[in-house]
């Protein structure tokens, strides 16, 4: 059985750094943040009610609120700079509104990865209650390309209340809306799905929409609060019910095409009880997929903060302490309204406390296991007078990249309520380290590896679009890394086929000892198939590394993706020569080196890799030089039928380009004993590694006649990927 040691990678991609805030200040106010802190704003009104706050791609925030208009009051979208200043470039005077002709109150608001902006909101007119939408550029237009106007309206039901919760975007931009439909029968929880076009997306039960009831036929009624998406695309509602038995938190998880989720609680639906009388306000999904809810639990001695857990499977998260619930008291009457979870899985959650000296922000923070961290202001809690006799409630919270915090609410003073604002420093506490391979925005195709390093951990493992964590390879030679860490045994991969997810965006996210240090949303481009067979296929790309010179590129069904195979720099230089197909087996070890194949051509970044059945160590040697450690230890299930396991695994990131233009030999051995040798050939740009490039170039009939495919040049791996078929 293969063993999970550390192991060696050759040194490559681009260093960066992840800034943190210092923890001795850690829910302390942000002087760098507006006034030492604190931003209050009017809105152009003297009853400014801030519904929620979103973080921008490029730092800024944004929030949404409703304001007094012509014909009630109107829902107002306002953009700020990342240092709290109304940001000029949005809408030309950094805040926009709209009026829908009714009574409108804003409800929440969310940023695609491009930018664009969702608001969402309830119009009462004519005595019924519609959800209205907004979605806007990130200059503050409207964006024609929603429902054609960038407004819309819309109905769960048609002649029914229709109430608006929260609202969130999924990764193809699909806007997921969950609130409450209330008819004569009674009220449920409502949910509906818009294609980025403001259609219904029919994909979700047939026609963009879903009820899920919690017994109306016996007399109880379900309210929805607020949304989540799951990273595998499964939508998250939150809401309360109310009936004869008192009034609870309920959670329901929808298949991404709208059926229950039968792998949460049996039922896709479940309740939760505090004792006392429980209404939920929000919801999040935590890193590892668990989900959190958080409200308010009242009884005779006030009400609290109440925050609840669920795992995957529906069930308490009994790490959470002992049974998934927790309550925090203030010293007063508390409503949680907003939660975000912090990437080392710890739980951020803020709202209101009311007591005989007024309203206060209120914030508490929650470690894993359901105790308040003491990190936070030293008991796990703060709380924020934002000027002598104001009455300050939070309702949003953002968490930034570098891990501070900003909560968003409402202040009000002497008859007047304003926007309110406050960033506060807090150390995520993270591990440092880089996810490189694959970057955010990347485009990955064919046979590729998750690759990066880490300062310090026992373990690293992936997450790709919330499917099962797999373990990497780590603790391989990364000679740049020194610098940040001190050291050299840093890097960690895992060999993935890219085709495999299939065609669009995905997430990953990457964790040091099941605390996540990164994550990126990339894009994958297919052939029309997990792994295309039988096609071949060879371009001369001119202009390429720069004007005047061309490459030759090759398609290699083993790695799925063209590989480099000569440069022609001015006048034409001799091809490289093939090597010759040689390859020992080893006698004393079960397993096979795959990749780099004999008589192959490898280029760029890429990686040595194969399996064997039982060993401690596995070492490469190339061209006789000193040997390198190379993770072992992955999952690789296509060896458990010969292996009687599956962690057999190996492999050792590797630059090409660091070899040299020609023939090379490899040797890998397992515990000293020889596993398999081979030669193969390098085909280099000139360099070790090439920056500043870029190219595109369309490859005609390929992977088949009347074909084509798009390829563009990656930096980060050294070689063109495919990004688009035709």
């Amino acid at each position: 059985m293969g063993s999970r040691l550390g192991a060696a990678v050759v040194a490559l991609a681009l260093l960066s750094t992840y800034a943190l805030a210092a923890s001795a200040d850690d829910g302390q106010l942000d002087a760098s943040f507006a006034d030492e802190g604190v931003l209050v704003a009017d809105l152009g009104s003297d009853s400014d009610a801030v519904a929620g706050v979103a973080l921008a791609p490029g730092g800024g925030l944004v929030v949404v609120a409703d304001v007094p208009g012509a014909n009630g009051r109107d829902v107002m979208v306002a953009a700020f700079t990342s240092g709290g200043v109304p940001d000029a470039g949005f809408a030309q005077t950094g805040r926009i509104t709209a009026d829908f002709g009714g009574d409108e109150r804003a409800n929440a608001v969310a940023i695609a990865a491009d930018g664009s902006i969702v608001a969402m909101g309830t119009r009462d007119k004519d005595g019924r209650h519609e959800i209205v939408l907004l979605r806007y550029r990130s200059d503050g237009t409207l964006d024609a390309g929603f429902a054609g106007t960038g407004r819309r309206v819309l109905t769960f039901t048609d002649g029914a209340d229709n109430v608006g919760g929260g609202v969130a975007i999924d990764f193809e931009g699909r806007i997921v809306v969950a609130g409450t439909r209330t008819t004569p029968a009674g009220s449920v929880i409502a949910v509906a799905r818009l294609l980025p076009d403001g259609e219904l997306d029919a994909s979700l039960n047939g026609n963009g929409k879903r009820f899920v009831d919690f017994g109306v036929d016996n007399g109880s009624n379900a309210f929805g609060a607020a949304v989540a998406l799951q990273d595998d695309r499964k939508i998250v509602v939150a809401g309360t019910r109310i009936g004869a038995g008192g009034s609870d938190f309920v959670l329901a998880r929808l298949e991404e095409d709208g059926d229950l989720d039968p792998g949460f609680n049996g039922s896709g639906k479940v309740s939760i009880d505090f004792g006392g009388t429980d209404r939920a306000h929000a919801v999040a999904v935590r890193p590892d997929g668990a989900i959190a809810v958080a409200g308010e639990r009242a009884g005779a001695s006030g009400s609290d903060f109440a925050v609840a857990i669920r795992l995957e499977d529906g069930e308490a998260d009994t790490r959470f302490k002992g049974n998934g619930k927790a309550t925090t008291d203030f010293g007063g009457d508390e409503v949680a309204r907003a939660i975000v979870p912090q990437p080392n899985g710890m739980l951020v959650v803020v709202g209101e406390r009311d007591a005989a000296n007024g309203v206060d922000f209120a914030i508490a923070r929650y470690s894993p296991d359901g105790t308040l961290d003491p990190v936070l202001d030293g008991d796990g809690k703060v709380r924020l007078d934002l000027a002598a006799g104001s009455d300050d409630a939070a309702t949003g919270v953002a968490l930034l990249a570098d891990g501070r915090l900003v909560v968003a609410g409402s202040t009000t003073s002497g008859g007047r309520s304003d926007l309110a604002m406050a960033r506060l420093l807090s150390n995520p506490a993270l591990p440092l380290g880089v996810l490189e391979i694959p970057s955010p925005g990347s485009e990955q195709s064919g046979i590729g590896l998750v690759s990066g390093w880490l300062c310090s951990a026992t373990s690293v493992s992936v997450r790709i679009d919330g499917q099962t964590e797999l373990a990497t390879a780590y603790g391989t030679l990364r000679g740049d890394t020194r610098a940040s860490c001190g050291d050299t045994n840093n890097g960690f991969g895992l060999l993935f086929n890219w085709g495999l997810l299939g065609d669009g965006p995905h997430l990953i996210r990457a964790f040091a000892d099941g605390k996540q240090f990164a994550s990126a949303l990339f894009d994958v481009t297919t052939l029309g198939t997990s792994f295309l067979r039988g096609a071949s296929g060879a371009y001369t790309l001119h202009d390429f590394p720069h004007p005047g010179s061309s490459v030759d590129v090759q398609w290699v069904e083993g790695l799925q993706r063209f590989v480099i195979r000569k440069l022609t720099a001015g006048a034409a230089s001799a091809p490289a020569r093939a090597a010759p197909a040689t390859e020992t087996a080893s006698a004393t070890r079960l397993g096979l080196l795959e990749n780099p194949a004999p008589g192959s051509f490898q280029s760029g970044i890429g990686v040595i890799s194969g399996w064997v059945c039982d060993g401690r160590t596995v070492d490469v040697r190339i061209d006789r030089q000193p040997a390198i450690r190379a993770g072992y230890g992955t999952l690789r299930g296509d060896t458990e039928a010969v292996c009687g396991d599956a962690d057999n695994g190996f492999g050792l990131l590797f630059n090409w380009g660091l070899l040299g233009d020609g023939m090379h030999e490899i040797d890998v051995r397992v515990d000293g004993l020889s596993l398999g040798t081979s030669q193969f050939s390098v085909a280099t740009l000139g360099t070790s590694f090439v920056r500043g490039a870029s190219a595109s170039y369309t490859l005609a009939d390929f992977p088949e006649s009347g074909r084509s495919v798009d390829v563009e040049w990656d930096e980060g791996q050294q070689n063109f990927v495919v990004v688009r078929l035709r």
